[in-house]
C-alpha cells in the first residue's frame, strides 16, 4: 500500500487472493498482472490506483469485494476473462466501486 513508484506488478501464480487495502494509493500503478491462481480481489484492494486504465481479471475470480477498484477514475477497461456479462454481474459481491460500469466488459 502507498507504493508511490510502483508502476507494474506480475502477481506470482502461488497467489490465492489479492487481500484488502493491497495496493491502496499506488497511484502509480499502470500495469498488473493477475494470474490464474487467483480467486478473489478483497475489499479496497486497489483503491485510488488513479493510473490504472485497463485490468484483465481472469475467470478464475469468483469474488470481487466491495470498493475494490474505488478511486480508480482512469480505468477504461476492466475485461473479465472467460465469463459473460450475466456472469459478471452475478458474482459475489458485485458491484465493485468504479465510478463508470460501463468500463466492465466480458471475455469469452
Amino acid at each position: 500500500a502507498d507504493c508511490n513508484s510502483l508502476t507494474s506488478i506480475n502477481i506470482p501464480n502461488s497467489i490465492y487472493a489479492i487481500r484488502s487495502y493491497a495496493f491502496y494509493g499506488c497511484r502509480s500503478l499502470k500495469n498488473i498482472i493477475i494470474p490464474e491462481s487467483v480467486n478473489s480481489i478483497e475489499k479496497y484492494a486497489f483503491v485510488n490506483c488513479t493510473s490504472l486504465t485497463h485490468i484483465a481479471i481472469p475467470d478464475s475470480v469468483e469474488s470481487i469485494e466491495s470498493g475494490a477498484f474505488y478511486g480508480c477514475d482512469n480505468l477504461k477497461e476492466a475485461v473479465f476473462k472467460g465469463k459473460t456479462l450475466d456472469e459478471v454481474e452475478h458474482m459475489k459481491n458485485y458491484p465493485f466501486g468504479i465510478k463508470d460500469e460501463s468500463v466492465i466488459k466480458a471475455e469469452l
